[in-house]
């Protein structure tokens, strides 16, 4: 009689056993790296202060915009400013570095889904510099920024990027040994061929990891109170040709507008201040002012869209370097737009009594 096979002495096929070993493995090694991943990736950290629930409870005011607000806008003066002027309301920053408009519109997207306090008002700066390429979102935010099915089917139907391209994005993102590869091998190699570059590096992470915390200043990051001298400044190069191949990122200009128009958000956009020397700096206006009316041009017919059409040029003393301001320029410029803002609401409030007055009588 021919025995039966029995549970006891079933063997696990070597080939499963080695397989199931490999996946174990890769699995807890994923898991680990995304846990120690703050201590080591400053990318990470900006991204991820995004994909957490840290900001979720939001605010009235939504900062919006590139490393110049989120290095430029602080909300707690804002909050401070509005205040003495009559308006009580909260802000926060997510403003991130290199962040161009597609971004703006999935960063604005996702708050309306998942704050508590809906923002009323965003405060959004467009370097003009950033309204072409892709190389910033290829190196932070399809490499960091970890999106959901959702926005990269749009990403595709838009075309911002391949089907290939749309599919590592949303994997690599996933992943922590795909997406701290380059990182952890820098840190490694510099741990042991360069201390010294560890060590500076690992000092800047830290800093990084407390500044980004919600719970530390809403979202925004302080550059300090250096100041670049004259000797930092050169002749500008900038030239009219960023916008040339951006029908994609006005599409998502658009789509947003579309979408805080149906809100009845209010959008204020501001220029950024530029150094003192820019101001006399040979065909610079013309530059500003070209990047100025396509932005205008392109949000053409757009609802409560608010242009803050003042140019500011500041002393070296307001500047970490030629494009951002430092602490102290962070408070001014913060402080400024609060007031122009408090402004215009006051005289959009007059402007409606009025109406209201002479529709009555």
């Amino acid at each position: 009689m021919a025995s039966n096979l029995s549970i006891s002495n079933f063997k696990f096929p070597s080939t499963l056993k080695y397989f199931f070993i490999v996946a174990t493995t890769f699995m807890f090694l994923n898991c680990g790296l995304f846990f120690v991943a703050p201590y080591f990736d400053s990318n990470y950290i900006l991204m991820n202060s995004v994909t957490d629930s840290s900001w979720k409870k939001g605010g009235e005011y939504l900062f919006l915009g590139d490393s110049r607000s989120h290095q430029g806008l602080i909300p707690s003066v804002f909050e401070d400013t509005l205040a003495a002027n009559g308006i009580k309301s909260t802000a926060v920053n997510l403003a991130r570095p290199g962040m161009q408009i597609p971004f703006a519109y999935y960063f604005s997207q996702r708050v309306f889904d998942e704050a508590d306090i809906q923002p009323k008002n965003i405060v959004v700066n467009f370097s003009f510099y950033l309204l072409g390429g892709k190389q910033w979102m290829k190196d932070i935010y399809f490499s960091y920024y970890r999106p959901s099915l959702k926005e990269v089917v749009l990403a595709l139907s838009m075309k911002l990027c391949s089907f290939n391209k749309a599919t590592k994005w949303y994997v690599k993102t996933r992943l922590g040994a795909w997406m701290f590869r380059k990182s952890a091998n820098s840190m490694l190699n510099n741990y042991f061929l360069n201390y010294k570059a560890f060590e500076k590096e690992a000092a800047s992470v830290k800093k990084m990891r407390v500044e980004a915390s919600f719970d530390y200043a809403k979202g925004y990051v302080s550059r300090g109170d250096s100041h670049i001298t004259a000797a930092d400044l050169k002749p500008h190069a900038y030239s009219k040709g960023y916008a040339r191949k951006s029908s994609v990122f006005f599409k998502y200009l658009k789509k947003m507008l579309q979408e805080t128009s149906a809100r009845n958000i209010n959008v204020y956009i501001y220029r950024f201040p530029w150094p003192k020397m820019r101001n006399d700096d040979e065909g610079f206006h013309e530059i500003l002012d070209h990047y100025w009316g396509v932005l205008k041009r392109e949000t053409q017919g757009s609802k409560h869209v608010y242009f803050l059409d003042e140019k500011y040029f500041w002393p070296n003393e307001n500047f970490v370097d030629p494009l951002h301001v430092n602490q102290i320029g962070a408070e001014r410029l913060t402080t400024l737009l609060a007031k122009k803002i408090a402004k215009h609401k006051a005289e959009e409030t007059a402007r409606y009594k009025k109406m209201n007055f002479a529709q009555v009588n």
